[in-house]
């Protein structure tokens, strides 16, 4: 009886040996495959499981440590990302507060600007009806207002229509953007054009009435003075820009176009003042004439010692002309549209001209070219030459380069 029963108690024994190996390689397996599939918490409830039957199982306590670093991984990585995507929104909505701000401070400035622009029209119409209001006034003793409309016919360029004051008579600008400003009882804005200094040392400066009759104002005089009948009037036009000066005067000049009309209406009379010590007065130009006609507060005279105002913003072509080694190149003018001159390099106005070449070469015969015709563009370079075709004939040729 006794060895049955140590019989069945060994035969236990080997039976729960057997067992807890087939357990033991069962979880193992279980959680390599766990393992292998990256499913973690299975890996390491089978390696927890192997590791109650043999505790001390290398490859087990291995595997879980890597487990553990794989999530320490994981963990950082997520803080990283987490991270990373507060960063991105915090720059996201800092961007978003800076457009914001960007197109507030644009609107900002184009309010302003709107503004600015209404309070500027504001105060031009205020001006203008301030214009209206004040009645022009003149000593001119046949001043009639033909057409009641404040503009005394003798300054008016609409005579028999009922205008504006600003417009000297008419309903609109006779002249759209022209550099002729209108200005009221002694008023001089910056930049005005002078005609030099008086005799006693005042300034005195170049206006206009009417768009045709030429004057002066003097510093500090409420009227202006028109014309040689000592005409005063208390509103006028005055010339403004630095790029206005007095030359003295060229054909040159006229060729140019770069001269300043009394009138942009009819452009044959040019402004010129005289300047001598006891005299200062303006008067008007013309390139067929050596004098000019001036008028002080007395009376007309004429001088050919006067200064022309030219206008320097003015565009021009270029025009160059070389001569033929028969011919003394100081012996040969240029005539352009009618105007003669001696150079040989020149500026001409823009639009269409006609330019000739005539003189004497050097065996005193008489040279002279068809005309041609030439559209000048402004800042565009022309070359010529004056070529000998036969003892009878000369040319303008253009010149290629």
């Amino acid at each position: 009886m006794k060895v049955f029963h140590i019989i069945c108690v060994w035969l236990g024994i080997s039976a729960s040996l057997w067992a807890q190996t087939v357990s033991f390689a069962d979880y193992k397996e279980r959680a390599d495959n766990c393992f292998a599939k990256a499913d973690y918490d299975c890996a390491r409830s089978n390696y927890d499981r192997a590791l109650r039957i043999r505790g001390n199982d290398k490859h087990c306590l291995s595997q879980l440590r890597k487990i553990e670093d794989i999530e320490d991984r994981k963990k950082k990585e997520k803080s990283r990302t987490k991270q990373q995507q507060q960063a991105e929104q915090e720059l996201l909505l800092k961007e978003k507060e800076a457009e914001k701000k960007r197109i507030a401070e644009q609107n900002r400035l184009e309010q302003e600007k709107i503004n600015k622009e209404k309070a500027l029209k504001e105060q031009q119409a205020q001006a203008l009806e301030a214009l209206k209001l004040s009645f022009l006034k003149t000593n001119f003793p046949q001043s009639t207002d033909d057409d009641k409309d404040g503009v005394p016919s003798f300054c008016d360029f609409c005579p028999v229509q009922k205008g504006e004051i600003q417009y000297w008579g008419c309903l609109t600008p006779i002249v759209p953007n022209s550099p002729w400003h209108q200005y009221a009882n002694g008023k001089i804005p910056p930049e005005s054009v002078e005609l030099g200094k008086t005799p006693e040392g005042k300034k005195r400066y170049l206006v206009r009435a009417g768009t045709t009759h030429l004057g002066y104002i003097d510093e500090d005089q409420k009227q202006a003075i028109i014309g040689p009948s000592n005409i005063f009037i208390n509103v006028y036009d005055v010339l403004e820009g630095k790029h206005f000066k007095w030359v003295k005067p060229s054909a040159d000049w006229y060729i140019s176009g770069k001269v300043v009309a009394r009138s942009e209406i009819s452009t044959h009379n040019f402004v010129a003042r005289f300047v001598s010590k006891n005299k200062l007065a303006v008067g008007v130009a013309n390139p067929s004439n050596t004098a000019a006609l001036f008028f002080d507060d007395t009376q007309n005279f004429q001088d050919t010692k006067y200064e022309i105002l030219i206008d320097e913003a003015v565009p021009v072509g270029f025009f160059y002309l070389k001569t033929d080694k028969s011919v003394n190149p100081s012996a040969i003018a240029l005539s352009i549209s009618a105007i003669t001159t001696s150079s040989k390099a020149l500026e001409i106005k823009t639009g269409t001209v006609e330019i000739f070449a005539e003189g004497i070469d050097k065996k005193k015969k008489r040279i002279s070219t068809p005309k041609i015709s030439l559209n000048i563009e402004a800042q565009k370079r022309y070359y010529y030459v004056l070529e000998k075709r036969s003892e009878e004939e000369w040319i303008l040729k253009e010149e290629t380069r």
